[in-house]
């Protein structure tokens, strides 16, 4: 870089949020990927890095689907012939019959590659560099730049791309994204879907199955106990219900107190046969039972819910 800067102006800080917004919103995007355009800035990618430019591009609805096709590629190499470049119909039908031939996508195994980008998920910090350059002055090297600009278009035109000497393989957006508070989240289905079927369930960023999202009246305790991830049995205990699961598995009391305010109301906190411990309180106004998960080391409500929310109630407790 040319030049530093020291610190921000508040004009400075508050185009932060701009550029994050323009980020996000390509990041969500789920139209269709604009074909001619992506095999144009793949060409660019190409003699960025210095490499024959193939004339074999092949699009896959979904990175599930790249991978099926990495896979005949690498296994068959002869069948990089059979594709014709900018023939879209007879390439896409080529994919078809790869995807639709169960006997030889059964056991395809994971490329693992270097040589891809994740298109309109690269956005993230494509910005975060225009950011400095445009606001802040900063100026990149010439093939920085260069790369920075072949990025942001890949960004706004595709999904993700993987770059192999004879071929180029390119896929679509997802065409369904949904996000809460910043993070993937849906608690009623796929919070990632993809035209060719496949579905991701996320919820508060944590990638889970499909039952768990779907299903959770059918989650069974032995499930539950058996799951290793501590944030997914966590999710896993709340969407089979709190009460029901420290009731079945004969969870203990460890404090109850009461805030010195009105219309407060009882709050314990109890731990369960795992050691997991929750904070569990009542709103006044609605009547409803809240159960919260809480660092395992907090021995009182007040230590409790200090640790979720940050608020010092040293004037505020009653002692029960």
């Amino acid at each position: 870089m040319a030049n530093k800067i020291d610190k921000l102006t508040p004009e400075q800080e508050a185009q932060i949020a701009v550029y994050r917004a323009k980020g996000l919103q390509i990041g969500l995007n789920t139209e269709p990927t604009d074909r001619l355009k992506a095999i144009e800035v793949i060409k660019e990618l190409y003699q960025f890095i210095d490499k024959p430019i193939p004339n074999i591009f092949i699009f896959v609805r979904s990175p599930f689907e790249a991978q099926i096709v990495a896979n005949e590629l690498i296994v068959n190499d002869d069948d990089d012939a059979k594709l014709n470049a900018w023939n879209f119909v007879e390439n896409d039908e080529w994919v078809k019959n790869i995807i639709g031939n169960k006997s030889r996508t059964k056991d395809y195994k994971f490329v693992a590659t270097h040589n891809y980008g994740y298109g309109s998920n690269e956005t993230f910090w494509v910005h975060f560099y225009h950011f400095f350059k445009e606001q802040c002055g900063i100026e990149y090297p010439e093939k920085s730049q260069r790369g920075l600009e072949i990025f942001d278009k890949v960004s706004q035109c595709s999904g993700w791309h993987y770059i192999f000497d004879k071929c180029a393989i390119i896929c679509d957006r997802p065409v369904a994204l949904k996000m809460e508070n910043r993070v993937m989240h849906c608690e009623d289905g796929p919070a990632i879907e993809y035209a060719d079927g496949v579905k991701i369930y996320v919820i508060e960023g944590h990638v889970l199955n499909e039952q768990i999202v779907m299903a959770p009246e059918t989650l069974t305790l032995e499930q539950i106990d058996n799951e290793e991830n501590a944030e997914t049995k966590r999710i896993m205990i709340n969407r089979y219900g709190v009460s029901k699961y420290m009731l079945e598995t004969e969870a203990k009391q460890i404090d109850v107190d009461q805030l010195n305010l009105e219309g407060s109301s009882m709050r314990t906190l109890m731990e369960d046969k795992h050691k997991n411990r929750w904070l569990i309180g009542t709103d006044g106004s609605t009547g409803r039972v809240y159960h919260m998960s809480v660092p395992n080391n907090v021995n009182t409500c007040k230590e409790a819910h200090q640790a979720i929310s940050g608020i010092d109630e040293s004037n505020l407790i009653a002692e029960c």
